[in-house]
């Protein structure tokens, strides 16, 4: 166009959600971008299928950019687990499977469960650590939370949360909030006290019927 020397272009790269055997994660990806009037483009023709050389380019164009893309992935992973409520005693341990599973495009390396539990709780997490977990990949983890002794009836939340290295940024996950209902337990001592008062009340019908008896 007459009286323009400058002009903003936007270049926009579609990228397959997966890598494949020309898309390898960390192989530069080397491309020329070319700038050319109308006239030659359409003296350019139909370029599909066609091999050029840089040089065969460059005579047919207004200029010409060597451009190189090096495809990184993105690092994204879940926690999965079954069901996100249990119900439990107090002082009762709770087992408790998740599944750690590699939702992204790139390795994860040295995972890491991390949990917040109600005070005077332990949370006890198997494997502590994942070294690496591949695309599409997961990975069991055992925790077993242990309840306290003096927890009340009601409902508390633990929290899960994995964090993870992909080609060296930190990766996290969701959280995710387990439900733990606590429920009344049985009272010993009470129960003792019921069963002494039944014998002593039974013992004493006896007494008292053996008396009337002899009477």
């Amino acid at each position: 166009t007459k009286g323009i020397t400058n002009k903003n272009l936007t270049l926009t790269l579609y990228m397959p959600e997966r890598d494949d055997d020309e898309i390898v994660i960390d192989k530069p990806l080397n491309f020329y971008i070319v700038a050319v009037s109308r006239d030659k483009r359409e003296s350019l023709g139909n370029l599909a299928g066609r091999n050029l050389s840089p040089e065969e380019i460059l005579n047919q164009s207004d200029g010409m950019e060597k451009l190189e893309l090096i495809p990184r992935g993105v690092g994204k992973m879940e926690v999965v687990l079954s069901t996100l409520y249990f119900p439990v005693k107090a002082g009762e341990s709770l087992p408790i499977k998740a599944m750690i599973k590699n939702t992204g495009t790139r390795r994860l390396d040295n995972i890491s469960v991390r949990t917040e539990a109600p005070l005077y709780w332990d949370v006890l997490v198997q494997p502590d650590l994942i070294r690496t977990l591949d695309v599409g990949k997961e990975q069991a983890v055992e925790l077993t939370v242990q309840t306290a002794e003096d927890a009340g009836v009601g409902e508390m939340t633990v929290k899960i949360k994995a964090d993870a290295m992909a080609d060296n940024r930190k990766v996290e996950s969701d959280d995710k909030e387990i439900t733990i209902r606590i429920e009344a337990g049985t009272n010993i001592f009470g129960t003792l006290i019921l069963i002494f008062l039944f014998l002593v009340i039974t013992i004493g019908m006896v007494v008292f019927g053996i008396k009337l008896s002899r009477r």
